[in-house]
């Protein structure tokens, strides 16, 4: 088994890689944070949703956000609500047909 060298991840997480020097690919995403242009995304989602803003006109909405009810959720829907002045429909899912009877 194959351990990252940096936070010790088993390589018998689903889906898990490791570069030449071992490090997995959560840690490569998480050491390239630093090398991301915050402002710049931030400009670019902007603009985006100034793009679609009030395309449904003044009552309508303006995208579609899938929410769990989690933390993640939440601050999605406050960025693009609060922030980007968006107009969103949040919708949740749920698969009930593992937990029926109900025969293919």
């Amino acid at each position: 088994m194959k351990y990252c060298t940096e936070c010790v991840m088993p390589s018998t997480r689903p889906g898990i890689t490791f570069n030449e020097n071992g490090v997995c690919s959560a840690c490569q995403s998480y050491n390239n944070r630093k090398n991301v242009d915050y402002a710049a995304r931030m400009d670019e989602l902007k603009c985006l949703c100034d793009k679609y803003k009030g395309m449904n006109g003044p009552n309508g909405y303006d995208c579609m956000i899938a929410v769990s009810g989690g933390k993640d959720s939440h601050f999605q829907v406050y960025i693009m609500k609060e922030v980007m002045g968006m107009n969103p429909l949040l919708v949740s899912v749920e698969d009930n047909f593992p937990m029926t009877d109900r025969q293919a």
